[in-house]
């Protein structure tokens, strides 16, 4: 029969080794992200993950920072110039205001009124 000394030791090497397979999970989920936004960078041309100051004339003075608002449109492009779906780097308040004005179009044109 196992000594306590022994269950425990198997237990802190049960959850050491479940933690290295956690970490390298995440590490492996961290490379894949990298190399899909480095993917989409090379086909775009612009980085979906970037920051910097707001890009909405309201608040471009006051230098809020802000996040790559999501794509919602689909325009078709060729690849020449710069890539008519690139959305604008926006601050959380007009990231709402962009979503909601855009998820409104395209209601409008799933209805048939467009």
């Amino acid at each position: 029969m196992p000594t306590l000394d022994e269950w425990r030791r198997y237990f802190l090497e049960r959850e050491a080794k479940a933690r290295e397979r956690e970490a390298a999970a995440r590490e492996r989920e961290a490379e894949a992200r990298e190399c899909r936004r480095k993917e989409h960078i090379r086909m775009f041309g612009w980085d979906y993950a970037a920051t910097g100051p707001c890009e909405h004339p309201e608040c471009h003075e006051a230098r809020r920072e802000g996040e790559r608002a999501p794509v919602m449109t689909q325009y078709e492009w060729d690849g020449e110039g710069e890539d008519p779906n690139k959305p604008p780097i926006l601050c959380p308040e007009h990231t709402k205001e962009w979503v909601d004005e855009w998820q409104e179009r395209w209601d409008d044109y799933y209805s048939g009124l467009l």
